[in-house]
């Protein structure tokens, strides 16, 4: 089953991503703004780069970006 992931690196996201990979074999695909060194992730792919997906092979999305701790009240 492959998985894609958005907001990936996000505190959600990061331990979403190691239960899955502890509890089955998923393969993970990372969206996010940026990518960390260490993950449980088997790919990454930035918002730019939404193209390079091959979203014939996604069998599941799970939305978790968002915007959070915003505490000057700016729009990035």
């Amino acid at each position: 089953m492959n998985i894609l992931i958005t907001g990936a690196f996000g505190f959600v996201g990061s331990n979403l991503s190691q239960s899955l990979k502890k509890h089955g074999k998923p393969k993970l695909l990372a969206l996010d703004v940026k990518e960390r060194p260490e993950h449980f992730y088997d790919s990454f792919y930035s918002w730019n780069k939404l193209d390079k997906i091959d979203w014939d092979t996604i069998d599941t999305i799970i939305h978790l970006a968002g915007k959070a701790q915003d505490t000057k009240n700016e729009p990035n």
